[in-house]
């Protein structure tokens, strides 16, 4: 079973480091990468996502924050 995924951190470092993991496991898809958790709350909307990658101090809203703010969690 494959799992779709998305990054979101807003170090450029960080998300390349983790979407590399994320390419040499055959379960995983990575649908995107965001920089912050309002894009990344807008592309959930659009896309089915199964598994976050998720910073917890990522600008506008903290990682904590938006997992509560999700209506539905991956």
């Amino acid at each position: 079973m494959k799992l779709t995924c998305i990054i979101g951190d807003d170090s450029t470092i960080q998300r390349l480091a983790v979407s590399k993991l994320v390419s040499t496991h055959k379960n995983l898809t990575l649908i995107t990468e965001y920089s912050n958790a309002i894009e990344a709350k807008q592309g959930i909307k659009k896309d089915k996502v199964d598994l976050i990658f998720l910073d917890v101090e990522i600008p506008i809203i903290n990682g904590f924050d938006f997992l509560e703010s999700l209506t539905k969690s991956p």
